[in-house]
């Protein structure tokens, strides 16, 4: 899963934009965006997702523990690395 809060240039808007499917693929990759008109709400969307899929509280990231059967935390350059073995 990749998750992502994302904030629209004139800060009107907010979106909590997710993926789900295998990272090592392009293949079978769904998308969801959700639209929030508020920072506040679109942030403690982001928070409760992260903690439905990781079982880890969004503001302890730094001591996150992986937990058998839910999503890790992963760095842009392993994130990258899968995708573009990907899309080659």
């Amino acid at each position: 899963m990749r998750l992502q809060l994302l904030e629209r240039d004139d800060e009107q808007k907010w979106f909590v934009w997710s993926a789900t499917g295998m990272l090592s693929t392009s293949k079978k990759v769904k998308t969801h965006i959700d639209t929030k008109f508020s920072k506040v709400e679109a942030i403690a969307l982001f928070e409760k997702n992260f903690e439905k899929y990781t079982e880890n509280r969004w503001v302890e990231k730094e001591f996150f523990q992986a937990k058998p059967g839910k999503y890790q935390i992963m760095s842009d350059e392993v994130e990258k690395e899968k995708l573009d073995l990907a899309m080659n």
